[in-house]
This record gives structure tokens, C-alpha cells and sequence, in this order.
């Protein structure tokens, strides 16, 4: 029998990993201007968007806290994100070499 107690613990347990997205992007300003590039894959807790884990991209493995404007700084550059009804956008600026990366995001199964 788990005590009482565990139960909220799990229950409290974040569910950030639940909702995955993934799809392209494209480099909309700055080096390499016009190209494409890989795939960006992450999970976050919800469209609510507090936490999100990337699975690939130049963050790869890290678990980030968002601001309250849905952004967050990392040694990489900044992402900002913009949950839609059905897509998730994200801005990504990279400083060096300078970049602005636009990717579009689906749910993914």
C-alpha cells in the first residue's frame, strides 16, 4: 500500500513531458538568411507553457523555466515562444553568428 502522502507527491509531479512538438525552421535574418534548418523537437508542460525541454537544437537536453512572456535566455541565445490553436511558433536569436531562426511547431504523436 502506498502511503498517503507518495500519492501527492506523484500527483504533484510536473507534467511537462506530456505534450511534444516538433517541426522546421527557417533562418528569417542575420547568416544564412533564407535557409532552412533541422528539425526542432521539444516537450512542454502545456500550452501554458512554464517549462519546456528540448530534445534537439542547439539546447539539446536542457529544461528550461519560462519568463512570464513565454521567452527564455540561454547560452545559446533567446527563445521566444507563441502557442497558437493548433501550431507552437518559436523565435530563436543567436548572436554568434547572428541569426534569427522561425520555426513552426506541431503536436507530435
Amino acid at each position: 500500500m502506498v502511503p498517503l502522502s507518495l500519492w501527492f507527491v506523484i500527483a504533484a509531479a510536473p507534467a511537462w513531458a506530456d505534450q511534444g512538438w516538433e517541426g522546421g525552421g527557417r533562418i528569417v535574418r542575420g547568416a544564412g538568411n533564407g535557409a532552412s534548418v533541422p528539425k526542432l523537437q521539444l516537450k512542454a508542460d502545456d500550452l501554458m507553457l512554464e517549462w519546456v525541454l528540448f530534445l534537439s537544437g542547439p539546447d539539446a537536453g536542457k529544461r528550461v523555466q519560462l519568463s512570464r512572456n513565454s521567452s527564455v535566455t540561454t547560452a545559446s541565445g533567446v527563445w521566444n515562444f507563441f502557442p497558437g490553436s493548433q501550431n507552437l511558433e518559436v523565435k530563436f536569436y543567436q548572436d554568434d553568428p547572428y541569426r534569427v531562426i522561425h520555426y513552426r511547431l506541431h503536436p507530435s504523436d
